[in-house]
């Protein structure tokens, strides 16, 4: 669908004349009859008018091979994020990664002691105490060397 079509289709829709809408935007019945037919193109100031009169994007308009839309939700696409986004995206995301592997870490520590313990027949009180060992091991053995 050309342009034309689709100024001509739009003006339709809104129930307005050649008249109506060339007395709205300023211009001869005659210029809006040339549009419609596509013996010439508005100029970008009366594109922006016409947006406006008719209820469509520019995009909606200008674009050859979209079809007119029947109205939608009228919500345009959200945002593509900029190189600043995607980089504070990509941190958060590694840093939950790093959790991950921190639990995972912990998760094969805590088996191991249990292992450990259970096969050599000590109680869970034994367990525990191992594991706060090895917990507190792990969290200050970096600080002795400061």
């Amino acid at each position: 669908m050309t342009i034309g079509e689709k100024i001509a289709l739009r003006r339709r829709t809104a129930g307005l004349s050649q008249e109506a809408l060339a007395a709205q935007l300023g211009v001869s019945r005659q210029a809006v009859s040339r549009w419609e037919t596509s013996e010439s193109l508005p100029d970008a100031e009366k594109i922006v008018q016409l947006c406006q009169i008719l209820g469509v994007s520019a995009d909606e308009l200008l674009m050859e091979n979209t079809p007119p839309s029947s109205g939608g939700n009228g919500n345009p696409p959200g945002p593509v994020p900029s190189g600043r986004q995607w980089a504070s995206l990509a941190a958060a995301l590694l840093l939950r990664l790093g959790g991950l592997c921190v639990l995972a870490t912990l998760l094969a520590l805590f088996y191991s002691v249990w292992d450990f313990c259970q096969r050599l027949g000590h109680s869970v009180w034994y367990w525990l105490l191992m594991v706060c060992l090895a917990a507190g091991t792990a969290f200050f053995w970096p600080l002795g060397s400061v």
